[in-house]
């Protein structure tokens, strides 16, 4: 037995470093993108481990938006694992820790640019020049605070935006931030499930985080959010991204989980849109985007 909690011990005591090393990184980032004043003696420990780190001149190198944006992945990975530990039984996103809330739904709105500058002009044949017409809507399924689909309407000014979440304490918070934005009038909330969803043929593109969709619903979400579409109207299915290294694989796995939804590789999700009528179906990823985050794209056919 002791042999046991030496070892587990051993393993909790080596990792120590790398958590407050996450801790002081973000410390450090909030400092970069708010302009909040600590003590000197705690900036120069803080400056410190960023030079052991050696990233203290690629801190400094940020501007507020990109410190802002890489605060918001260290919050809610550090936000979120603590509550593992406090309540290891949670499954679903039932969250009503605003920290918890806001700092998701700051990492997603990361998506917002990586869609704008990388994913619509890779899939082409007009979905750019579709989602710039003044009736273009995008579907938000999971829109949780709101900030991903904020995001969308300051990239796409004539984009309008329908975001369907059941979860009512973040769109409690979503309403008070996009009435903030002064983008009532571009944003619909709904309360509700993608698997519940009625609307037909009304968006041009949709975002389907399948991490929170309970595996015994997913196909008929699916299902829903492809009536949804226009013709010719792409759905962005994602999944957690899985390391090659089998911890980093466990972690992805466990997160997914945790959120509620069930871990599926690429290729077997992109059999299921294709099963579901989805033509066109690819997985797109790339390193370059900073988001742990597969796509899984499919495309409504034009009708016949």
């Amino acid at each position: 037995m002791l042999m046991g909690a030496d070892r587990v011990l051993s393993v909790a005591v080596s990792m120590l470093g790398s958590t407050e090393a996450l801790a002081a990184l973000g410390a450090c980032l909030r400092r970069r993108s708010d302009g909040g004043e600590v003590a000197p003696q705690i900036a120069g420990r803080l400056d410190a481990v960023l030079a052991a780190l050696g990233i203290e001149d690629a801190v400094d190198e940020l501007d507020e938006s990109e410190a802002a944006g890489a605060l918001a992945v260290v919050e809610a990975f550090v936000a979120q694992a603590a509550d593992l530990v406090v309540a290891p039984g949670r499954i679903g996103w039932r969250h009503d820790d605003p920290l918890i809330l806001l700092s998701q739904g700051r990492m997603s709105a990361m998506l917002a640019p990586v869609l704008h500058r990388d994913v619509v002009p890779a899939l082409g044949r007009g979905l750019a020049e579709r989602l710039d017409a003044s009736h273009a809507s995008f579907l938000d399924v999971g829109t949780g605070v709101g900030e991903l689909a904020i995001a969308m309407c300051h990239l796409w000014p004539s984009l309008r935006v329908v975001g369907i979440d059941p979860w009512e304490p973040a769109l409690v918070i979503a309403r008070e931030r996009i009435a903030a934005a002064g983008l009532a009038s571009r944003i619909e909330l709904r309360r509700g499930r993608a698997e519940a969803l009625e609307d037909t043929r009304m968006h041009d593109l949709a975002w389907v985080p399948t991490f929170f969709i309970f595996e015994r619903v997913l196909d008929r979400a699916i299902a829903r959010v492809h009536a949804a579409l226009r013709p010719n109207g792409v759905g962005l299915f994602g999944l957690y991204a899985r390391p090659r290294d089998p911890l980093g694989a466990a972690l992805a796995d466990l997160r997914t989980v945790r959120h509620g939804g069930a871990p599926h590789a690429p290729e077997q999700l992109a059999r299921r849109l294709s099963a579901a009528g989805f033509g066109d179906v690819e997985v797109l990823f790339d390193a370059a985007w900073r988001l742990p985050i597969v796509l899984v794209a499919g495309r409504r056919p034009s009708a016949a």
